[in-house]
């Protein structure tokens, strides 16, 4: 028999390439190598891969964390390698007191240090603060080398992240706002729309879909970020009543949405806190009366009871007030 006329595998230990077989009744029947030898020309035919073969196409390109962290604007260039180390703190704060000749209350550096520790490795694990934040500390403590870490892990969680900035460029971000709020208001030809979130993906002419990196951030970023992170800067009275007007408003918006905001202070409290306008309308309000730790020691005799557990979670539950936390150079006293 000539191989042209094999209907059946070559070899096939059943028909040996005829492609019939005789069953138990004595009738001739396909042999199943003929249905086989029939897959294996289609799949040829078509090009068609077995399914562990599959390579689903990267369509985002290679891309690192940095990469699109870059792309997103979220970090300055000169501070992608920022790394919040809780131990450089502590050596620097020893240096400085050393060559500076000051001193510094070690429980507070530890309350300082051990607080960032835990809202970095909350957001590790992809948990938000509970509580929002007034860290005060010399400038070499590393805020912003602790802000820009926390961007670079919430950017990696695929959580809502934004730039840290100060307070005065969010005033002037809220000010846009307003004003653009105003106009489609005043203009009856206008619409009142909502602002419409950045696509992640756009198709091009091409028909190729590519990854959309948000870049710029308005004021509705930062209400609606997972975590904002923002600084105080001048002690100037217009300034600070500015920034402090800025954040109330803030926290106000972030609190409604169950957000934690945090907000940095290089300069002492006591320069708000002196303002009578900016104390009595704006810093007496948003900051908490006293720390968590005094608290639970007043109510250490109500430990046993609700009451003690319902206290302390309502106050965590208060993100439109910041708990500060401040670690600063002292005088040495002669």
């Amino acid at each position: 028999m000539e191989i042209e006329s094999l209907k059946g595998k070559l070899g096939c230990p059943l028909c040996n390439g005829t492609g019939t077989v005789t069953d138990e009744f004595g009738v001739s029947v396909e042999c199943e190598c003929v249905k086989e030898l029939a897959d294996e020309n289609f799949k040829q035919r078509h090009i068609i891969a077995e399914p562990e073969d599959v390579v689903t196409p990267n369509i985002y390109g290679e891309l690192t964390v940095d990469d699109k962290i870059r792309k997103m604007n979220l970090i300055p260039a000169g501070r992608m390698d920022d790394n919040y180390d809780s131990e450089h703190v502590r050596i620097v704060a020893m240096q400085m007191c050393a060559m500076l000749k000051k001193t510094i209350n070690k429980d507070r550096l530890q309350n300082y240090i051990t607080i960032l520790d835990d809202i970095l490795t909350g957001l590790r694990a992809r948990r938000l603060p509970k509580k929002s934040y007034l860290i005060g500390s010399n400038n070499g403590f590393g805020k912003t080398t602790f802000a820009n870490t926390a961007i670079k892990i919430m950017a990696s969680n695929g959580m809502k992240a934004v730039p840290y900035i100060t307070l005065t460029e969010l005033a002037e971000k809220w000010a846009d706002a307003q004003e653009m709020l105003a106009a489609r208001l005043d203009d009856s030809r206008k619409k009142l729309r909502r602002i419409e979130e950045t696509p992640d993906m756009v198709e091009t002419e091409t028909g190729e879909e590519v990854e959309v990196f948000k870049n710029e951030y308005d004021w509705h970023d930062y209400v609606k970020a997972d975590l904002a992170i923002v600084a105080f800067t001048s002690v100037r009275e217009d300034t600070m009543w500015i920034e402090a007007l800025t954040l109330k408003q803030l926290l106000t918006l972030r609190s409604a949405r169950g957000l934690a905001t945090i907000v940095t202070i290089s300069n002492s409290l006591d320069w708000y806190m002196n303002s009578e306008r900016v104390s009595k309308y704006i810093m007496g309000d948003i900051l908490e009366t006293q720390d968590t730790n005094s608290l639970k020691k007043q109510l250490e005799k109500y430990s046993k009871s609700d009451m003690y557990n319902s206290i302390i979670s309502l106050k965590e539950s208060r993100l439109d007030k910041l708990e500060h936390i401040s670690t600063n150079l002292a005088q040495i006293k002669d």
